[in-house]
């Protein structure tokens, strides 16, 4: 089975054509995308993060994005939970007992709602509304800057700000998931001073093993160990290495370093997350990643168990 900590499927529906994949039902086997239920079932696919991107374009270029308004993000939301309610095969997953339950059920698949970026908050009650419309995942950064704290692409490279410490603090004290995978090196290593509970870096390669920007480094992830942490390792091409070299066994480098350095090591694909002809060949949707994953004799522990015992941990 497969544990994905980071599959945009949201994205799927509002930024198909940005990410130049077809729309259609998600009954239908399409392998020119990134992922749909005959694929989910060929591949093992079990339980997925889904995040909520919460922004909108803001001109032609192709990160020229703004926040959405509270308001647009609790529509955008609604639609996205209306659409996958036309699934039978999709169950939401709020809670423990909802994790544990998926397990028993056969051709379903749980979704565990995220949000990707927090720059559109404004006021801490709008965290317990999030929460209360099922969001289990908040992911700190997109990537930019903003009034919470740095990003890692951003261009100013600082941590939290006052109403970031004030936002993490009181996501420690709900049963969530904190997810700093886009966060800057200010950003995690405050985070780490006053979070009291696990985290994830749901969709990263290791800084370790290919030096870009948008990598985290373990040496820094690793602060987390006394409460949990994974790093969900990614099939962005410029987190891997360099293009025109990506290949799985670029790929499982990143893997092998973690696991190396104490068994951290999750998968997190950014599945739609990303335009399908910049995916890597070998593994560019759902079908052939759970391929090359079984092919290669990939550990239970990286593909499902680890994120499934993380979020199990955290969920109220």
């Amino acid at each position: 089975m497969i544990f994905d900590l980071h599959f945009d499927l949201e994205c799927y529906l509002t930024e198909h054509r940005a990410l130049k994949q077809r729309f259609h039902s998600l009954k239908r086997r399409d392998i020119k995308r990134h992922g749909d239920i005959p694929q989910f079932k060929a591949s093992g696919y079990k339980l997925f993060v889904a995040n909520i991107f919460p922004f909108t374009k803001n001109g032609k270029g192709r990160y020229q994005y703004r926040p959405l308004e509270f308001p647009e993000l609790i529509s955008k939301i609604s639609r996205f939970k209306d659409w996958i309610s036309e699934y039978d095969e999709f169950e939401l997953i709020f809670t423990k007992k909802d994790l544990s339950q998926i397990l028993k059920k056969k051709d379903k698949f749980g979704i565990i709602l995220g949000i990707e970026g927090l720059d559109f908050l404004k006021d801490i009650s709008e965290l317990d509304k999030l929460y209360n419309l099922g969001v289990r995942c908040f992911g700190l950064n997109w990537r930019d800057d903003s009034n919470l704290s740095g990003s890692s692409t951003g261009n100013k490279k600082f941590g939290l700000t006052k109403f970031g410490k004030e936002v993490v603090r009181y996501l420690g004290s709900l049963k969530c998931i904190l997810d700093l995978a886009h966060a800057s090196e200010a950003s995690i290593a405050e985070t780490e001073k006053i979070y009291p509970s696990s985290v994830i870096f749901s969709h990263t390669g290791v800084w370790e093993v290919y030096k870009t920007k948008r990598n985290v480094k373990f040496a820094l992830a690793n602060r987390f160990r006394d409460r949990g942490f994974l790093m969900g390792i990614c099939l962005v091409e410029d987190s891997i290495a360099k293009s025109g070299e990506i290949n799985f066994k670029k790929w499982y480098r990143h893997i092998s370093y973690l696991e190396e350095k104490g068994e951290v090591a999750a998968i997190g694909t950014d599945f739609f997350g990303t335009w399908f002809n910049r995916s890597i060949p070998e593994f560019r949707n759902a079908e052939g990643f759970g391929r090359i994953l079984r092919a290669n004799n990939v550990h239970p522990d990286i593909l499902f168990r680890r994120a499934y015992n993380l979020f199990m941990k955290n969920l109220p």
